[in-house]
């Protein structure tokens, strides 16, 4: 479900070419690249923080999520997406925005639109 909230968001902000990091591992980071490109959308890079838990998603401490922005963030892309609802973003929103110069489209942030 919150897949295709963010495919909604990102299709309001026009962005095409996208940059994402998820707390997944590289299976289900194939099967989020997939999901985005047969919509339309170019994966640029993708970040998994292979995250295999709920709780460990929850934990994720903070200069490991803006370490993967930062490495999706070097390829020429229209916005940074994150996904999965259980990593911490919300504090983070602003200041990735200003730092790459692109919209930043979280899972529980596209939920709100």
């Amino acid at each position: 479900m919150d897949l295709a909230i963010v495919v909604r968001a990102r299709e309001a902000l026009e962005s095409r070419r996208i940059g994402i990091v998820t707390p997944f591992d590289d299976n289900a980071n194939a099967q989020v690249r997939a999901f985005y490109e047969e919509r339309g959308f170019e994966v640029a890079s993708i970040v998994g923080l292979n995250r295999p838990e709920f709780d460990k998603i929850a934990s994720t401490p903070d200069a490991e999520t803006l370490q993967a922005f930062d490495a999706v963030a070097r390829t020429d892309i229209d916005a940074l997406v994150q996904v999965g609802t259980g990593l911490p973003m919300l504090h983070h929103i602003d200041a990735l925005e200003h730092r790459h110069g692109v919209p930043v489209v979280t899972s529980n942030t596209a939920a709100y639109w």
